[in-house]
């Protein structure tokens, strides 16, 4: 080869660079005009433009952005599946770019697809393993149940900022999730010792409480955040949770029909109706019993979740027929009711019984010693308060 042809080579190769600078710098006009369409909310114009300024230099820095941007525009338009095939375009040109894994767990997070998150913020380590990325991949950890590996970005994160709240807020998160509520509140309280203003761990606080049971002292916390530090909108949050997480109690009762629960002992059935005078009659009758907030129908009418029994009580005076050995007259209870009806407008249930009369028409009973039970849910799923699902007439609630 002659050393002209070296230098053609050369010049080719001068050229071919210069066509690439110019075509980048087309790419990066184009780009520009992507984003003012983007901000004046012109989305079909603005993906066009990027489109055609990632194809005018697809191994770019300004493919990379143009790509960024159109996923953007998909997130804006609520297209999330869309912005998720721009980013995995973006990654065949540069699969090392921190930024592109991070925003595509993002989307997979908001996709509720946390496995293939946890797989990009995994990725994101790999090139950056800095505190703020292994937060991702810790939060990523929680969502996917692995709680072990979640507690252990959190650790690393304190050892890199040991003056950081975020690594003891994530070690909360995690503990909370994993149903560890003692260590999620002293992990937050770590966190509102390193950053006092630390509102979301003040919350996060009472939803520990709340999982626990523990009402009195997640409603505390939501009166703080109201009245206290002025956070009303994470107060409101809490609050609600509170009332999806208490359990639903029967906290009155309207007797209805001729059912007397305030009668005691040896009370005569034609007391509770003229009808039940003659032997072996029988007189449907029915007792109210009002929720403290919405029930699930289904579950309220289905009479196999009621139980009407008598009272075995700690003492003579809540036990049936004072304690007393009930004498031959009394009556049998049916045991489960003739049929229930939910009240969803008054969050009330009326329940039907029948009450026989003996054969000698000479029949007693102790009404107000006859527990009723009742062993449903409510709208959301929440089994009863055990504390607040039997009645007697003596007792009440209990």
């Amino acid at each position: 080869m002659g050393l002209l042809d070296g230098v053609g080579t050369s010049n080719l190769f001068t050229s071919s660079a210069s066509q690439d600078a110019a075509r980048e710098g087309v790419a990066q006009n184009v780009l520009s005009g992507g984003v003012e369409a983007f901000q004046q909310q012109n989305y079909n114009e603005a993906l066009t433009k990027f489109k055609q300024a990632a194809a005018l230099a697809p191994r770019s820095a300004t493919a990379i952005n143009a790509y960024a941007y159109m996923a953007q525009v998909y997130q804006t338009q609520g297209d999330v599946n869309s912005a998720i095939d721009i980013y995995k375009k973006s990654l065949q040109v540069d699969n090392k770019n921190l930024d592109t894994h991070i925003a595509l767990g993002n989307l997979y997070i908001m996709a509720n697809r946390p496995q293939d998150a946890q797989a990009e913020y995994e990725k994101a380590v790999q090139i950056d393993p800095s505190a703020s990325t292994r937060y991702y991949l810790g939060q990523a950890y929680i969502q996917t149940g692995e709680y072990g590996k979640a507690e252990l970005e959190f650790q690393r994160i304190k050892n890199l900022q040991p003056n950081s709240p975020y690594g003891d807020f994530g070690l909360g998160q995690t503990y909370a999730k994993a149903g560890r509520y003692t260590d999620a509140i002293n992990a937050f309280g770590a966190a509102i010792g390193r950053k006092p203003d630390y509102w979301e761990a003040y919350s996060e606080i009472g939803y520990a409480y709340a999982d626990m049971g523990n009402f009195d002292q997640a409603n505390k916390i939501a009166t703080q955040l109201s009245e206290q530090y002025k956070q009303g909108a994470l107060a409101l949050s809490l609050s609600a949770y509170i009332v999806q997480k208490t359990p639903p109690k029967m906290d009155a009762r309207l007797s209805t029909g001729t059912f007397l629960a305030s009668l005691g002992p040896g009370t005569n059935l034609p007391v509770l109706g003229a009808g039940l005078a003659t032997a072996n009659a029988q007189q449907l009758t029915s007792i109210v019993f009002a929720f403290n907030g919405p029930m699930d129908p289904r579950s309220v009418e289905n009479v196999m979740n009621w139980n009407i029994s008598r009272t075995i009580g700690t003492n003579l005076a809540n036990t049936y027929n004072n304690g007393w050995a009930p004498p031959s007259t009394e009556v049998q209870l049916p045991g489960t009711p003739v049929a229930v009806q939910y009240d969803r407008q008054n969050m009330t249930a009326t329940v039907y019984f029948n009450i026989t009369q003996n054969a000698a028409a000479n029949g007693t009973i102790d009404p107000s010693h006859i527990q009723f039970t009742f062993k449903g849910v409510s709208a959301n799923g929440l089994a009863i308060d055990p504390t607040a699902n039997d009645y007697t007439g003596f007792s009440g609630f209990f």
